[in-house]
Formats: C-alpha cells, sequence, structure tokens
C-alpha cells in the first residue's frame, strides 16, 4: 500500500520494476501517480505527479497469494485487507512520527 502524505490518498501497488534511477517518477506507476492525485502524469519530466512525500507498507509472502496477476479491484481489496490485518495506518505509524 501507499499513501501520499500530504494529499491523504492512497493505492495498493506492485514492488517489482526497475528503471533509472533520475526518472522524474521515479519507479512510480503512472496508474499509481493518478491513484495518489496526480493528474495526466508525465514520466519524462514529472509534469501532473501526485505531490507526496509517500509512505509504502509492503507485505512480506503477498507475491504468490493469489497467484498474479489480478485485476486492479482485487489488488486493491487484498491489500486493504491485509493493511486491515495490521491495524491499518495507525498501526503502521505507531512510533513513526507520522499521523
Amino acid at each position: 500500500m501507499v499513501r501520499d502524505l500530504t494529499n491523504g490518498r492512497t493505492s495498493c501497488a506492485i514492488v517489482g520494476d526497475i528503471g533509472p534511477h533520475d526518472a522524474p517518477l521515479g519507479e512510480m506507476a503512472i496508474g499509481l501517480a493518478v491513484n495518489l492525485g496526480g493528474t495526466n502524469p508525465n514520466p519524462r519530466n514529472g509534469d501532473g505527479a501526485p505531490p507526496g512525500p509517500f509512505q509504502y507498507v509492503v507485505f512480506p509472502g503477498s507475491r504468490s497469494d493469489p497467484a498474479w496477476p489480478l485485476a486492479p479491484a482485487q489488488m486493491q481489496a487484498l491489500a486493504s485487507a491485509r493493511l486491515a490485518q495490521i491495524g491499518g495506518w495507525p498501526a503502521v505509524n505507531a512510533g513513526s512520527g507520522n499521523d
């Protein structure tokens, strides 16, 4: 799960991309950028990217359970359920200094 700490928007995401370290959108997929509040994001120059900074939660072992690929709605539901199982964003933020 990813949360934009500026606007509070959240989205599921897949970890597994390798690209140029200096790309304006970084490793963020265009769909993720839109879900987090970006407007017509441009990976070439970074225009339209969501404001950030971002907070990430990675769920160990989630790669193969269930098997990929999944539809975006399925991914969002599974990631939201996993986040709820650990206590949601408040549990993630406990002791981190993020609200």
